[in-house]
């Protein structure tokens, strides 16, 4: 339709020319001729109407897009036309019409689809400028500062003055924990942002999530899970001793002890004995985990350390054929709390040891630094860790040896994390494990 409508407005135009050639031509031709007055003033009058219509019926499409175009700089409607069009310039301009009502449709319908995915986000977002004037904020924020609507940051500063100064301070891709009241409730927010140029502005672009609920559900977890060991182990105590009661209580009653009874009464005290110290080392050892003391930070050589570890496990380490080999880095120096990492390794190595029975075993303590951190890693070839057991070796009480307490890697992972640093395992059973612990050089 668009070339179809172009093709007829160039032959109109065409036309149009044609004819103005011939009456100027007719009057150039009139010129010549001494008489014919009348004739003269008619084609004159006739060229000059030719020449307004040609002017007229080419610029009228230009001018009708042009005032069109301004239009669309002040208002969002655009013009209805139900008339049937009068010329080749009406269908030209209806047609750019119908052109621009589908494009502005189609953004239209994209702004509404992008409105539509924010507001079934789980996260509160909002878009603001440098100014904090508030661009887009959706109804999971609306939900969360329980407002109707939201223009400016400073709205928020009504609820919480630290919130607003976080949003307005907050950096690219930087991540920061808000604890703070809404609404008379206490929440704790885990604020995001990422800072976007558009249309000449800088935009930022930040997420607000409401973790307490999830907080609250990760301590309950966590007391549940110590409350279910707990349990498991002073049943685990006291049964054996209610029955041994029981059996001691019918020996006591007895009228005449044999050599037997007093055997059976030693025996049985002895157990409740061994038993009830068990209970109190376990209650000891739970004391312990939670009383971590506060790191004091020095300068540490880390090849020092290195040795001084390999000392102390050398002569068990030949003495069950496995391979110890320790690293020596030079001029390595950390800020951190001898004491505790060292503390840390001695508790890797030592569980490496103990899962390493096997010819041609070894351990390893490999360093590796770079600009952000210091890596320490122990490695063996030990036995491994069961896959189903990987996530819960670092539970309180977890243990899969014998003679385990089950809190030295809670301990090991408690003490990294009070250095800023972090302890992870990697294992593959039957052919080794990798205790990694990273610390942050400063």
């Amino acid at each position: 339709m668009n070339t179809r409508s172009l093709n007829t407005f160039s032959r109109g135009l065409v036309v149009r020319l044609l004819i103005l050639c011939c009456i100027a031509g007719l009057w150039g031709w009139c010129l010549t001729l001494e008489y014919y007055w009348a004739t003269k003033l008619l084609l004159t009058l006739l060229f000059g109407v030719t020449v307004a219509e040609i002017i007229y019926y080419a610029g009228n499409p230009q001018q009708r897009i042009s005032s069109f175009a301004e239009s669309l700089l002040f208002s969002n409607d655009l013009p209805i036309l139900t008339l049937p069009a009068k010329d080749d310039a009406e269908l030209i301009f209806r047609r750019f019409v119908e052109i621009v009502r589908q494009i502005k449709m189609e953004k239209e319908a994209e702004y509404e689809l992008f409105v539509a995915t924010t507001n079934h986000l789980a996260v509160a977002l909002l878009v603001f400028d440098r100014n904090g004037r508030i661009k887009l904020c959706n109804n999971t924020a609306l939900q969360l500062f329980r407002v109707p609507s939201l223009n400016h940051i400073s709205q928020i500063a009504l609820f919480s003055r630290e919130l607003a100064d976080t949003l307005m301070d907050i950096q690219a891709n930087e991540q920061s924990l808000v604890k703070t009241e809404l609404a008379g409730r206490p929440v704790k927010l885990s604020v995001r942002a990422s800072h976007v140029r558009f249309a000449d502005e800088m935009w930022n672009i930040v997420t607000l999530q409401d973790i307490q609920q999830e907080i609250a559900q990760e301590e309950t977890e966590a007391w549940q899970k110590v409350i279910r060991i707990l349990a498991h182990e002073i049943i685990n105590s006291t049964s054996p001793i209610n029955m041994l009661i029981g059996s001691l209580e019918k020996i006591v009653h007895k009228e005449h002890w044999t050599e037997v009874d007093r055997q059976d009464m030693e025996t049985g005290l002895q157990a409740i004995g061994k038993r009830s110290r068990g209970m109190t080392s376990f209650v000891e050892n739970y004391r312990t985990m939670t009383a971590i003391p506060a790191p004091v930070y020095s300068q540490v050589e880390i090849n020092r350390l290195l040795q001084r570890i390999g000392l102390l496990f050398r002569e068990e380490a030949d003495a069950k054929n496995i391979s110890l080999k320790i690293a020596e880095p030079s001029g390595i120096v950390l800020q951190t709390d001898e004491r505790l990492l060292e503390q840390v390794l001695i508790n890797l190595v030592r569980n490496a040891v103990d899962a390493t029975d096997k010819p041609q075993a070894y351990i390893s303590l490999n360093v590796t630094c770079d600009k952000q951190g210091l890596l320490l890693e122990v490695v063996d070839n030990g036995c491994g860790i069961a896959p189903e057991n990987v996530g819960s070796i670092f539970t309180p009480f977890f243990t899969t040896k014998k003679a385990g307490t089950g809190i030295g890697l809670f301990i090991s992972r408690k003490i990294m994390q009070s250095l800023r640093g972090s302890l992870t395992v990697q294992s593959v059973p039957n052919r080794g494990t990798v205790f990694r612990i990273w610390h942050p050089l400063s």
